[in-house]
């Protein structure tokens, strides 16, 4: 197997992304897995900033300065453990926002469990501390995890119809992102265009409407 040669950090930085991604390639496919863990975490570093506003809209203007930063450093975390095998840069970005998302859903949980530890006057070190409590409800009587479930019980069938839900509506990707994204790991040659994903989108929705009210 030939050797590719190494690059410093610095070269590796001086790439583009359609660079760093084709040496990623070649140092994975030649075996040099140290090589390819310091390309990659070249490329998550280059996205701190992106991370950082996508959950930046997510949280309330309180929770920047308390959490913010706590999370981007989990999810730069998670992404350099990630299990990318140096594919299509569509599928790192598609990874990484998925990886965000669940960043966010884990800090959504953990900050209920600690409402309603609260709301129910036991402390998280309290002999009830495993006692349920009640929801920390937002919106239409549903508290953001429940609303998700809600509208997961309501995909389509067809898995690709429900990447297209997950990226657009939960991880809150364009229309034109998310076509980009699919049509980068479709294997049958099918093309996805911008207006296909609204459609899709659109027959979800009312979908989701019908069967629970305007609420969700």
């Amino acid at each position: 197997m030939r050797t590719v040669p190494s690059l410093s950090e610095s070269q590796l930085d001086q790439l583009s992304e359609e660079e760093l991604f084709r040496y990623m390639v070649r140092v994975r496919d030649a075996g040099q897995n140290t090589d390819f863990r310091c390309a990659l975490a070249i490329l998550v570093f280059r996205h701190e900033d992106l991370i950082r506003s996508r959950l930046r809209v997510r949280l309330q203007p309180a929770e920047y300065d308390i959490h913010l930063e706590d999370m981007v450093g989990n999810v730069i975390a998670r992404a350099l453990q990630a299990a990318f095998d140096g594919g299509h840069f569509a599928q790192f970005h598609s990874l990484l926002h998925t990886i965000t998302h669940y960043c966010y859903v884990d800090f959504v949980r953990r900050q209920q469990r600690l409402r309603v530890d609260t709301v129910g006057g036991h402390g998280p070190d309290g002999d009830d501390s495993g006692m349920a409590g009640p929801e920390v409800a937002v919106d239409g009587g549903f508290d953001e995890v429940e609303l998700r479930d809600l509208l997961e019980s309501v995909m389509p069938a067809n898995e690709t119809h429900r990447r297209i839900i997950r990226l657009s509506l939960f991880d809150g990707l364009p229309a034109a992102e998310v076509a980009e994204i699919i049509n980068a790991g479709s294997d049958n040659g099918t093309g996805v265009t911008e207006n296909n994903v609204h459609q899709i989108i659109s027959r979800y929705r009312r979908e989701a409407r019908k069967r629970y009210g305007e609420s969700v």
